[in-house]
């Protein structure tokens, strides 16, 4: 696949955006700049919620929203958001663990493949399923409302136990959701199913 420029540098090869992350930084913050100022100048104020500790850091802050468990820098810091660019991708341009799933059973196009253990390195078959992209969002806002929820109770854990709880948690929304999946396994069976 061909390597794009980042539209602004033009300095940067890029593959799923159109600016590399620095550009895409400073692009949103003047973006941002502008919205607010013409806020100000409508006379509009952002609402306040009050005051609240933030389950990350610890620390007080102003709450701009009202179930708002983090500060904005906490968030980022905590949801880790991958750079898709510096993943390993094959001839036509995807994602290894769609390529996996792809040599085993076709999935629609609109549909994408969710590693259940969330390690993009990890392409193993049974850590592979495919469900819609709306539907992969609502799972990946689940677990990170999981994951806040017992940082905000103090419940402090290491990295190998999220990653156990993790599964868990996606069989369980996977149970209460009953969303269509496919799994290269054991193609058919009920989403409850898959990851038991």
């Amino acid at each position: 696949m061909k390597q794009k420029q980042c539209i602004d540098c033009g300095k940067e090869e890029i593959v799923e955006r159109r600016r590399c992350l620095v550009c895409a930084k400073a692009y949103n913050r003047e973006r941002a700049k502008k919205i607010y100022a013409s806020k100000k100048e409508a006379g509009i104020k952002l609402p306040r919620y009050g005051t609240g500790i933030c389950a990350y850091c610890g620390k007080e802050m102003v709450l701009n929203k009202p179930n708002q468990l983090m500060h904005k820098k906490c968030y980022l810091a905590f949801v880790k958001k991958p750079d898709y660019n510096v993943w390993k991708r094959d001839k036509k341009g995807s994602m290894i663990g769609r390529s996996t799933f792809m040599m085993y059973k076709s999935i629609p196009e609109d549909w994408v493949v969710h590693h259940i253990d969330e390690d993009p390195e990890n392409n193993d078959t049974t850590n592979l399923i495919a469900l819609s992209r709306s539907d992969h969002n609502k799972l990946h806002a689940y677990l990170r409302r999981i994951r806040s929820a017992l940082l905000k109770d103090n419940v402090r854990m290491d990295e190998n136990c999220w990653k156990t709880l993790r599964v868990q948690e996606t069989t369980t929304w996977l149970e209460m959701t009953s969303v269509n999946v496919l799994k290269i396994s054991e193609i058919g069976q009920s989403a409850s199913e898959l990851l038991a």
